[in-house]
């Protein structure tokens, strides 16, 4: 919804200006209530009365200000007697903060106006006004005679500005922005007008249903309201019934369902009922640890929703958690009906909008577990701020095929800026429409820098992943910007400096892949620090989870491709499974993910002038192969320059002290696919030395099954060596290795080919 800025200007002799708050929500545009047509303008209806300007009663003829040179009224029969305005407050539907909050700003007003005007407890007066708790916030314009209505209803007394705007109306003042003169003092810029944004585009059809309200041209005006029914008694309305054009151009809610609960499972709780629909407090919650229905802002400011997700109004409810005189990490359930699904696909929907918005938001878990909460069929975890407006979550699982709970748990974060809303929870068979949202072209790429494109975050035991642009916040660890744009990318990482015990692992998950057959997945990674632990590429299809790629310790600076293969044979999603290692130094990040229907084609060919091309060092061997130009600094050893120039690179291996005899020196090709296996290996060697011990070449499997396909031992001269080696045929995807045992330096260069 749009902000606006209020500015009402008491003017009577001598009194002070009265400062308005600022309201976000803007309740007293009412914009729930039932909307008219009339004379060709829009008018609302609330509570029996008619409102023009979005909240003033439309009552009095003689009120009328059309003709007025200020924004006050003029009939002095609508001015109060004596400046004084008797009232009396109906304490029917209030809270006792609602109520302390109505007197305070009463009390307020009468501060500011210094004299100018009074406001009194009615006695016997005949004319005052009767504040009372109606459907919206409202009021006429000037004493009316007799009773007359102030409506504070939901979310009217969240802020005093809004509570004094009515009462400002009562007073006798209209709104400053409808005053006869307003084009005196201001200038509107026509072509500064974003067309688009003054009308709804129609929203999509409703199957099996109907929308009555909707314009025949395909637009709708801003603040129009439309109604959704479903054909037949047997469909149940999944979401709103009705919505309305919001001023950015937007619907308010999301797209209703018609489902029939006859042709598969189907749960939906709105709250908009004032009841949980069947949902119970876990008896283990504290008194202060309870999940709360409300239609309003929550108490605490710069945390919470400020409407309902459903309506977008303070007619609809939702749930929420206060973390308000609370300790961190204090947990609060929420335990669903037990539901029970016999279907063809196996596959469930869960679906629910979160709201997680503060400087020390906490976290939420979504629990499936069975019936006696005594195991968990899977699980999904979202933390941190979440930014202030409703987000989805939206999740396929397999069906666990017994009785089963949906269990959601709030966890307090460090203070009290942490409430967490939950609304418009769908449970059901996925055969009833779309869950996961899913991806069906034949390129899913995603940079980070807009968002998560469809992938979602699952902490599982207190670790989480993230987005950054620029470096981590621990030192000598993790990237130090995005991997193409320094100054604004975004990448992943997963921040390892937390509570979180060494082993504890974090998920980034993609969206549903609906195609089947063989993909290459591409992507960059970081893994530098003294403590990083290991990154893992999984992918899960229906009940199988399997492991594809993993990378283990400290990668050293910068960023490294990768590419793995994937072969499918149902839909899937793919995992990146952050593990913590022993300390604070193991931030892992990952960027420029790509999702490719089609093989990976690796090319694991290098010569080394650049750089090592995917190679890499194995991070569990005694030392490391480096790049070189021209001679080894030990006399009597190594080359004097490299194989292919004078000036060139190449691989070699540095034996001086503190290396021990018997020491051994590995790296590894990039993961080379079976399904375009390598024929031969060819590379020019160098093994000059009285104390060279042996070079050998390996193929290791995905698996981690290492076969040895070649093999050479001592002094060999100061001269380079071509070597063709067979590669067999392999049945997973592989990695060539070589692999030095030293007595003393051997340098060497592996420059490899392949057909």
């Amino acid at each position: 919804m749009c902000p606006r800025v209020i500015v009402l200007v008491l003017v009577i002799r001598s009194c002070s200006p009265l400062p308005i708050d600022y309201d976000v929500t803007i309740p007293e545009q009412n914009l729930g209530a039932e909307q008219i047509q009339s004379n060709g303008h829009i008018e609302h209806l609330m509570d029996g009365e008619t409102l023009v300007e979005g909240d003033i009663i439309k009552k009095h003829q003689t009120s009328s200000h059309q003709f007025q040179t200020r924004m006050a009224v003029k009939d002095i029969n609508l001015a109060w007697t004596g400046r004084v305005v008797p009232y009396i407050i109906n304490t029917t539907g209030y809270t006792v903060t609602e109520l302390t909050a109505i007197q305070n700003a009463l009390n307020t007003m009468a501060s500011l106006l210094q004299g100018c005007v009074t406001f009194k407890s009615r006695t016997n007066e005949k004319d005052y006004i009767s504040i009372q708790k109606g459907h919206g916030c409202y009021s006429s314009v000037g004493r009316q005679g007799g009773e007359q209505k102030v409506s504070l209803g939901p979310g009217c007394t969240v802020r005093p500005g809004t509570i004094y705007h009515e009462l400002m109306h009562a007073l006798g003042f209209w709104h400053e922005h409808t005053r006869p003169d307003r084009d005196t003092y201001i200038v509107v810029n026509y072509p500064n007008i974003i067309q688009e944004i003054k009308q709804c585009q129609n929203p999509e059809p409703l199957r099996n249903g109907k929308i009555v309200g909707l314009s025949e041209n395909g637009k709708t005006d801003v603040g129009v309201a439309i109604d959704y029914s479903c054909n037949d008694g047997n469909s149940m309305m999944v979401g709103p019934q009705r919505r309305f054009c919001k001023l950015d151009g937007s619907w308010s809610g999301f797209q209703p369902q018609c489902l029939n609960p006859k042709a598969g499972f189907v749960h939906y709780c709105s709250f908009d009922s004032k009841t949980l629909c069947g949902w119970t407090q876990d008896p283990q919650n504290s008194p202060v640890g309870q999940w709360t229905l409300n239609n309003k802002e929550t108490e605490t400011e710069n945390t919470g929703p400020t409407l309902d997700h459903t309506t977008e109004d303070h007619n609809g409810y939702y749930i929420y958690m206060e973390s308000s005189y609370r300790q961190k990490g204090e947990r609060t359930r929420l335990l669903s009906p037990v539901f029970y699904s016999k279907n063809n696909t196996g596959l469930m929907c869960l679906q629910l909008y979160y709201h997680m918005h503060g400087k020390t938001m906490g976290t939420v878990n979504v629990y499936i577990q069975n019936d006696r909460l005594t195991h968990t069929f899977q699980s999904w975890t979202i933390t941190g701020d979440q930014g202030s407006q409703w987000n989805l979550l939206q999740k396929n699982f397999t069906n666990p095929n017994v009785p089963f709970k949906v269990v959601l748990e709030g966890v307090v974060g460090p203070n009290f800026l942490s409430d967490i809303g939950v609304d418009d929870v769908i449970v059901k068979d996925c055969s009833l429409g779309p869950g996961d949202r899913s991806e069906k072209t034949g390129v899913h790429e995603c940079n980070f820098n807009t968002g998560l494109c469809g992938w979602s975050l699952e902490a599982l035991e207190g670790l989480g992943w993230q987005n950054n642009s620029g470096e981590t916040p621990t030192l000598l660890t993790g990237p130090e910007c995005d991997r193409t744009d320094c100054l604004n990318g975004v990448y992943m990482y997963m921040e390892t400096s937390g509570l979180s015990a060494p082993g504890s692992e974090a998920v980034i998950r993609s969206p549903i892949f609906q195609s089947t057959g063989t993909h290459c997945l591409t992507f960059f990674y970081n893994m530098y620090g003294a403590d990083v632990g290991e990154l893992r590429v999984e992918i899960k299809e229906s009940d199988n989870t399997s492991t594809l790629w993993r990378k283990q310790g400290d990668q050293g600076v910068g960023w490294h491709s990768a590419n793995v293969p994937i072969s499918s044979h149902d839909t899937f999603w793919v995992l990146f499974v952050g593990q913590k290692g022993m300390g604070y130094r193991g931030d892992i990040a990952i960027d420029d993910v790509t999702v490719a229907l089609n093989e990976c084609k690796v090319d694991a060919s290098c010569d080394f002038e650049q750089d090592l091309c995917g190679w890499q060092n194995d991070n569990f061997d005694d030392f490391d192969w480096s790049r070189m130009k021209g001679s080894t600094a030990t006399p009597n050893t190594g080359p004097r320059a490299d194989h292919t120039s004078s000036t060139g690179f190449y691989l070699y291996i540095e034996t001086s002290a503190p290396r021990l005899s018997g020491d051994v020196a590995r790296i590894y090709s990039p993961f080379i696919s079976s399904s375009y296996p390598a024929d031969c290996l060819v590379f020019h060697y160098h093994m000059f030395g009285e104390h060279v011990a042996h070079l050998k070449v390996l193929i290791e499997t995905i698996e981690g099954h290492e076969q040895y396909v070649w093999k050479s031992f001592g002094n060999h001269g100061d001269t380079w060596h071509k070597a063709t080696v067979h590669i067999p045929q392999m049945q997973t995807d592989y990695q060539v290795g070589t692999t030095e045992s030293l007595y003393h330096e051997l340098p060497s260069l592996l420059y490899a080919l392949f057909g």
